[in-house]
């Protein structure tokens, strides 16, 4: 088997998986996950959070959008263009609409540029608080 293949089949278990999951346990993982994350000290450092809007019972971090306000985080969201994926500001009178792959994506023209912000920029969030950091250099760390 291929190393392409072999991804293939992981995911494809892991989407599997995924399904079989009870709207219990997500809502419950949800949770754990945004605890988790507003625990960490990368978290109250930066002032971007990126997230992404879930699909195929993927983990919801989307519904804390308010509070990740609240702690004065700007919200950007993923959209591909071409072969890349850029991330660009979303807020509650942003429209969300189909991209590729039919997933929701923000329609704004405010691209993050992770140089200006200022600090530590979160870019992505994954089960069990795996956290990839873009930091102003543009050099990147996981946690």
């Amino acid at each position: 088997m291929t190393i392409s293949e072999s991804k293939k089949a992981l995911r494809k278990g892991i989407l599997a998986k995924r399904r079989n999951l009870s709207e219990a346990y997500q809502k419950q993982a949800a949770q754990e996950i945004y605890e988790k994350l507003r625990a960490l000290e990368v978290y109250k450092e930066a002032s971007v959070l990126c997230l992404y809007v879930p699909i195929q019972k993927e983990v919801d971090l989307f519904q804390y959008i308010p509070e990740f306000r609240a702690d004065g985080k700007q919200i950007y969201l993923p959209r591909v263009n071409g072969n890349t994926m850029d991330f660009y500001a979303y807020n509650e009178q942003t429209a969300l609409v189909e991209g590729a792959y039919h997933i929701l994506e923000p329609d704004s023209m405010v691209q993050l540029e992770p140089e200006k912000t200022g600090g530590t920029c979160m870019t992505g969030i994954w089960r069990h608080i795996r956290i990839v950091i873009l930091q102003r250099s543009g050099m990147r760390f996981r946690s």
